[in-house]
């Protein structure tokens, strides 16, 4: 299981969304979107103004391979919420093994369908303002 995290403007998701569309990109794609407060921007402002970022930690990233097992009954519960999309309801399935495997376990529970399922909450497939 690899996941891929991509960040983008509404701007350019506007201006690519067409062609990404058309070449199956979006449909691997779940889609969050989020505002920041006036607050969450000054303090951002002022991170980068004092360079704060030159004194974050940086790791080397080593990928290892590890076996997380679904469960069936527990994977269908995501059908309701994944609108008839195959690749939609495969990710949802890769989150909460994600959130299995953060947790230090090999098998799927209903914790981490819960977590997927709250996360929902924030997946804007349409890429509307909120």
């Amino acid at each position: 299981v690899c996941g891929l995290i991509f960040a983008t403007t509404k701007e350019s998701y506007d201006q690519h969304k067409r062609e990404w569309a058309g070449f199956g990109f979006l449909s691997r794609c779940l889609i969050i979107s989020y505002a920041y407060s006036d607050e969450s921007i000054a303090e951002i402002f002022d991170f980068i103004n004092k360079e704060l970022y030159n004194l974050e930690k940086r790791e080397k990233l080593t990928l290892k391979t590890y076996e997380v097992k679904a469960n069936y009954e527990l994977n269908k519960q995501f059908n309701a919420i994944s609108d008839r999309q195959f690749r939609r309801l495969k990710q949802l399935q890769t989150l909460a093994k994600c959130n299995a495997l953060i947790n230090k376990r090999k098998e799927v529970n209903q914790e981490d369908i819960n977590n997927v399922i709250k996360l929902t909450e924030f997946m804007n497939l349409e890429f509307k303002k909120i």
